[in-house]
């Protein structure tokens, strides 16, 4: 009795199978293999293959291999990047179990939109430009702010007086003290109005660069007491005359 119930499990269970194996075979199970190239016959690698029915997902192997099933009424999904997405059906009229193919993928385009470019005259502005300064005091305030030259004690010894007047190393070194105090000047004219400022200024270089410099002429105390802003606004007022006058 022991032995009759076994072999009806086993009959049941075998029964099951073959009535299994005949509902996969009814919905057309087909098991799809191949591989995925480029248009140059390369294999791709890392290929995702998508079963747009259950949403399964297979990756092609190194040299481009894949392996799934599906069944007749499904549509894969080949997609990889840089190239454009493939897409396979199997025909209904296939009558097979298995079905290998080669899938070939295409290089994806770029098209760019279209960019029309105009010459356009009008010129933008791209300089802020800075309010007007205020004027410039007179030159003769400026020239007024020279050293209060040193007298000589006169309550001394008048010999030591008289000879501080006439005397010639006092002489001498009066004279020296005018040639440093000019040369001082002449170096702080020059650092002032050095080719470099001028051309910042006005923009002139070469030869009307020079003649504008000999066309300044100002005063070595204007060099030594003027500000950077009275500087400046001369400088400019120096320019303006000097484009008026005649080229020679």
């Amino acid at each position: 009795m022991k032995t009759f119930f076994t072999l009806l499990v086993l009959l049941s269970f075998g029964a099951i199978s073959v009535q299994a194996q005949r509902v996969l075979t009814a919905e057309g199970r087909i098991l799809f293999s191949g591989e995925v190239k480029n248009a140059e016959g390369k294999p791709l690698a890392d290929v995702h293959i998508v079963n747009q029915f259950n949403r399964e997902v297979t990756i092609t192997d190194a040299t481009g291999f894949f392996s799934t099933y599906i069944s007749k009424h499904h549509t894969l999904h080949f997609t990889s990047v840089g190239y454009e997405t493939h897409i396979f059906t199997v025909n209904r009229s296939f009558g097979g179990d298995m079905l290998y193919q080669e899938i070939v993928l295409q290089p994806k385009t770029y098209t760019l939109r279209e960019v029309t470019v105009e010459d356009e005259n009008e010129v933008i502005e791209t300089v802020v430009r800075k309010p007007p300064p205020e004027p410039m005091p007179d030159l003769g305030t400026l020239r007024g702010r020279t050293p209060v030259p040193v007298q000589p004690n006169l309550i001394q010894n008048p010999i030591s007086y008289f000879y501080e007047l006439w005397g010639d190393k006092p002489k001498q070194r009066r004279k020296v003290q005018e040639l440093l105090r000019e040369q001082r000047l002449d170096s702080i004219a020059y650092a002032r109005l050095s080719g470099d400022k001028v051309w910042e200024l006005t923009g002139l270089y070469g030869d009307r660069l020079i003649a504008f410099k000999e066309y300044c002429n100002l005063p070595p105390e204007f060099y030594l007491y003027a500000s950077d802003y009275e500087f400046l606004i001369t400088i400019r007022q120096l320019y303006a005359r000097f484009q008026q006058r005649p080229l020679e």
